[in-house]
Parts: C-alpha cells; structure tokens; sequence
C-alpha cells in the first residue's frame, strides 16, 4: 500500500505533509478493525479492500462565479488553499477514524475537489443560496476526497449522487468548514446496486450562527456505511441530519449520527426514519454530546423503524453524552412492526389490507424534510410485491 500511495502523492505533486497524512492514516489502517461491534450481537459492516484505488469520474453541473471549484493538483498549486487544506486536515478537531475503511481512505484517496464558496448577492442586496451538484461513477475501488470551504455569509445547496457498475467498492469524505453566518444544506442520494459497497463519511466544523442540514437516503447495496458528523464550534450554530432508510433484499446497512456541542446556544436535531424489509439488516447508531461548561444548549434525537419482513434485522442504539447542566437534550427511539392497531383506522375508511400498509408506511415517513417521498413509496412497494411465478406453457397432446 505504501508505494500505491507514494505513487499517488507524486501523481498529484502533493507537498511532504501531505504525503505523511497519508502514510499516518495507512499505519493507523493497519491496527485498526476491518467491522466494529457495538455490542452484544452487534457488528457493523465491513466493506473494506486490499485492492489499490482508483480516481472516480466526475460529472460537475454548471456553476456561478462565486463558487471556485478546484481540483486536488489547482487546489495544492493555490497558497491560500494549501494553508485552509493542511490546517483542516491535521486539525485535532477532525475526528479520527475507528475502522479501517476510514483510515484507508484517507490514505489512498485516489483524487480530490476543493469547492470555495463566497456569498452570491443579488440586485436587491440579499444573498442568495448557491448550487453545485455533484455526480459521481466508481469503477473498482473508488477513494476521493471533498472539501468544501465556505466564507462567511454564503449560502449553499450541495447535491452529492454516486453510482457504480458491477461490485465496485466506494469510499467517499467530505469535510465542511463554515464561517460565521454560514448555511449548507447536504443531500444525499445515488443508484441502486446491490453489488456494490459503499462508505460514506461526513465531517461539518461549524462556526457561530452558521448551519448544516444532511438528508440522506442511502441507496440499494450489498454493504452500505456511513458517518455523519457536526460540531458546533460557535455561538448559536445549528445542525440537522435527517436520515431516510429503506433496507431491503439481503444488503446490510451500518449508519452513524453525531453531534458536538462544544459552544453555548447551540442547536441540534437527528431524526431517522427507516424501514426493513426482506432478509437486511440496518445498524443505526445517533450520538449527542454535550461538552462541559456549555449553557443554553437544545439537543434532540428521534429513531423510528418499522420491520415489514420478519426475516429483516434491526437495532438501533440512542446515545447522549451530557456533560454540562444548563441544557436541553432528548432521545426517543421505537423498532416496531404494523400492528392491528394501525389498520384500525384505514379499514374503518375501507381501504384494503395492502391499502393500508401503503397508508401506515406513508405516515411513517411523513414530515421528513428534502425526502423524496414517492421515491422511498416505491422502493417499499417495490420491494413489497411478490414476483409472480413464469406463466407454465401448456403441454401440447401428442
């Protein structure tokens, strides 16, 4: 691995500091575990590789003046970049990877973007919210990096999609670093492939009065990762992370929320809502931690899942860490199934049974914002419809 990545860190003429970042996280990759457990029973999932990465293809919609976008060679060629790039990335308050995909792909990241996002103002004065969209297709083992700086007053919308072919494994970070008065709002989608794994990570620094907001809606796969991480840096700084699950066939879903609060008046919400269908598994995991000293701190957590196949697997593990008493912070979390209860009131409105399943799953993730639902209705139905059997030809008399 060490002479992949000295062949890739030369490929992009990467200063020495860069190069040890690499070799660092490969060290750590090494003595770290391919699956983690999260308890008795619980593993996550393991969609680590041996095999050497390779770039993905990029697909880039039109964007404005005020949004800079460069590539891993530009960015590293720009000074004021190169100092942003090598303070973020061997900043402390960049968390550390805890499994071996992680610290692989920072490794091996086989090519990188750098977007730099100034605030657009309109004729009227108001800034206006800025859009980059940004497709992806894996071949192989595809590692990239994103980084997404954006200066104080911007205003972004960022549509992050990726897709493969055949059983390729992708591996993807992206780092966010707000200034004061700042707000992105992240979503995520992608093509279903059940032969492929993916692992996603996200990492939000957020300065005062500035804001996040992920949807994620992880896609069909074989093994599905991913990571999604704020930490609230300033004075009244918000996040929200929405996460919208449909887990069907035999593919195995391992997803993590977490919140930092580490500054007072600060905002926090993680909402989930997921589905398990046929023989999957889903491993959802949301932490908030609340660092001592702080005041005036909201926190809020809320997981629902419905098993709609008893052969679906499901465990979802709340987690607060409070360290400070001036706060609010709540958890509530419920792993249930349609019950006669819920069909009471669809059949008193004479819907059928099938009717009224649509109806409870409906409900079931109604209110989640920036959700496609009708998408999400379909993969259910999708997934819910028996295949019929092949017509048998009738046999001719002889």
């Amino acid at each position: 691995m060490i002479e992949h990545i000295e062949n890739l860190s030369k490929s992009f003429r990467e200063p020495e500091w860069l190069l040890n970042w690499r070799k660092k996280y490969a060290t750590l990759g090494a003595a770290l575990p391919a699956v983690e457990k999260y308890g008795i029973g619980i593993s996550g999932v393991d969609v680590s590789t041996d095999a050497p990465s390779v770039p993905p293809a990029y697909r880039v919609g039109s964007i404005s003046k005020e949004l800079e976008l460069y590539t891993w060679r530009e960015a590293l060629q720009q000074e004021h970049i190169q100092v942003i790039l090598q303070g973020l990335l061997e900043s402390p308050l960049l968390p550390e990877p805890t499994h071996r995909m992680g610290a692989y792909a920072r490794a091996q990241f086989a090519d990188a973007l750098v977007l730099y996002a100034m605030p657009a103002v309109g004729q009227d004065g108001t800034v206006r919210e800025e859009f980059f969209a940004l497709e992806t297709a894996a071949r192989g083992t595809a590692a990239d990096i994103v980084v997404i700086i954006v200066k104080q007053g911007a205003k972004l919308k960022f549509f992050n999609q990726v897709r493969s072919t055949g059983d390729a494994v992708s591996m993807r970070e992206i780092i966010f670093l707000l200034e004061n008065d700042a707000h992105v709002e992240v979503v995520d989608s992608g093509e279903d492939n059940i032969q492929a794994k993916y692992a996603i990570f996200h990492t939000a620094l957020i300065a005062a009065h500035s804001s996040v907001a992920f949807t994620e809606t992880p896609w069909s796969a074989h093994a599905y990762k991913s990571e999604t991480r704020s930490i609230l840096l300033g004075e009244k700084a918000s996040t929200a992370i929405t996460h919208a699950i449909v887990a069907d066939g035999e593919g195995v879903y391992d997803m993590w929320s977490g919140v930092t609060h580490t500054a007072n008046n600060t905002q926090s919400r993680i909402t989930a809502r997921g589905v398990g269908l046929g023989k999957s598994k889903t491993v959802y995991r949301g932490l908030i931690d609340m660092k001592p000293g702080v005041t005036g701190v909201d926190g809020a957590q809320d997981g629902r899942f419905l098993a709609l196949a008893p052969t679906a697997e499901i465990d979802a593990i709340p987690s607060l860490d409070i360290a400070s008493k001036d706060v609010s912070c709540v958890h509530k979390l419920s792993v249930t199934h349609i019950r006669d209860v819920d069909m009471f009131y669809p059949k008193l409105r004479g819907f059928s049974e099938e009717e009224g399943k649509e109806v409870v799953i409906e409900g079931h993730f109604s209110g989640l914002a920036d959700v496609e639902q009708e998408e999400l209705m379909r993969r259910v139905q999708k997934s819910l419809t028996p295949v019929a059997p092949p017509a048998s030809t009738p046999s001719v008399a002889q």
